[in-house]
């Protein structure tokens, strides 16, 4: 409800209640127009999301009883961070993405694989070498790549959104003009979203 000084209360929708409060004159006067309409768009995204995710699950009683384990647990959190104002924003998905890549829907795939010049690869590992770390995650994940891992090639893991996305950047497409990076295949082992989106687990 919304209440003017000593007005009557009158009802509101949640988007009122948003629009109300973030183009509060305390903050007219330090943010921009253009930032509170970007901030509003987003939280108003995330609450759709979020009533989508409810909707769409049917293991509701479940989640609220437990227990549950780790991977479950973290395709739980439906309705984000309490503190996050805009914790279920998707902007960067398209189509289907959202079906594909959300925790909240169960979702899980398995991972792309790229070819990378052993020069071109760059990380650390801490109880074991990058390249170890690599050849270890390719066995596990996707066996039928092992024979791929050279000295001189490393065969590495992409996430399957994040891979497209990274074939839009110039440096990335001057790798793969150069043949330093080649994708193989999306393969191997189902991965699993966890709440953070970008982390992904698999037994």
């Amino acid at each position: 409800f919304y209440i003017v000084q000593n007005s009557t209360a009158s009802p509101i929708t949640f988007a009122d209640a948003v629009n109300i409060i973030v183009n509060a004159k305390e903050l007219t006067t330090t943010v921009g127009q253009d930032k509170r309409e970007r901030f509003i768009e987003r939280v108003l995204s995330s609450h759709e999301f979020v009533d989508y995710f409810v909707s769409n699950r049917q293991d509701l009683k479940k989640l609220l009883t437990g227990p549950l384990d780790f991977p479950l647990g973290e395709q739980a959190l439906l309705a984000g961070h309490s503190f996050h104002p805009a914790g279920k924003s998707r902007e960067q998905f398209l189509g289907d993405d959202i079906e594909h890549y959300s925790p909240e829907l169960k979702s899980q795939f398995s991972l792309c694989w790229l070819l990378v010049s052993a020069n071109s690869v760059a990380g650390i590992s801490l109880d074991l070498s990058l390249k170890e770390r690599l050849y270890r995650t390719v066995e596990e994940s996707a066996p039928e790549l092992v024979h791929y891992f050279t000295e001189q090639t490393w065969v590495i893991p992409a996430h399957p959104w994040q891979w497209k996305y990274l074939q839009q950047q110039v440096p990335v497409q001057a790798l793969i003009s150069s043949g330093d990076v080649k994708f193989l295949q999306q393969s191997g082992s189902s991965w699993l979203p966890t709440s953070s989106l970008r982390a992904l687990y698999s037994e």
